[in-house]
């Protein structure tokens, strides 16, 4: 994808992000959500993030689990 400006011809690219999104289950079937104390009771989220250069999905699976609910995953990516 491209944009091209109509004055001066010059070029510009849509920046592309690659990302991830986690549904960690138990064998009950129950979700592991994200909570930040800052935030108001009953708001939780779903682990997400970016991942780094160099980085694989695995790799960031495991670094946003433990950055977003501090738990280190029994596997390890690296």
């Amino acid at each position: 994808m491209r944009r091209v400006c109509s004055r001066c011809g010059a070029l510009s690219f849509a920046r592309i992000d690659p990302c991830v999104i986690v549904a960690i289950t138990d064998p009950d079937d129950r979700l592991l959500l994200a909570r930040n104390v800052a935030w108001p009771e009953q708001r939780v989220s779903i682990i997400a993030g970016f991942i780094e250069a160099g980085e694989s999905v695995e790799q960031a699976v495991y670094r946003e689990v433990a950055e977003e609910v501090g738990s280190r995953s029994g596997r390890s990516a690296t």
